[in-house]
């Protein structure tokens, strides 16, 4: 009876360091895949009478979460959307799926298709809207929380 209490006690043992094992795996799986992109960057997009668009520097997406912008400062006019690339060099396409957004001060999170449609490189792309000049400035990253 003494030997089936051990041997029962052991076979426990090892189930709980097996599951507490796979949990830790799990968790760092997880963590991995949900990080993205978060990093912030500054940027500074102005646009001119002779320059009706600009957009950030295109960096890397990593997962299917919304773009994320702070502006700073601000000044005339401007509109923001997210644009797609599939290469930190190549052209960028809108992956904006319609949605606009008026660049004011504060933090906006940018719905997009990015990652869905199989680019892996974000910027965010400014227009003119109203004024002949403009400009944003604030921190930027791909991906978000």
């Amino acid at each position: 009876m003494k030997q089936k209490e051990q041997a029962s006690r052991r076979v426990s043992r090892i189930v709980c360091c097996l599951f507490a094992l796979v949990t830790a795996a799990t968790a760092t799986i997880i963590t991995a895949d949900a990080a993205g992109n978060i990093r912030g960057e500054d940027f500074s997009l102005s646009i001119s009478q002779y320059q009706v668009e600009n957009s950030t520097s295109q960096r890397d997406k990593l997962d299917a979460t919304s773009v994320y912008m702070r502006v700073d400062s601000k000044s005339g006019g401007i509109i923001t959307r997210v644009y797609g690339a599939d290469s930190s060099s190549s052209s960028l396409v809108d992956c904006s799926m319609g949605h606009i957004y008026p660049a004011n001060r504060g933090v906006t999170y940018m719905i997009n298709n990015v990652y869905e449609t199989g680019r892996h490189y974000a910027a965010i792309h400014a227009a003119k809207s109203s004024s002949p000049t403009a400009g944003i400035s604030g921190v930027w990253s791909p991906d978000s929380v």
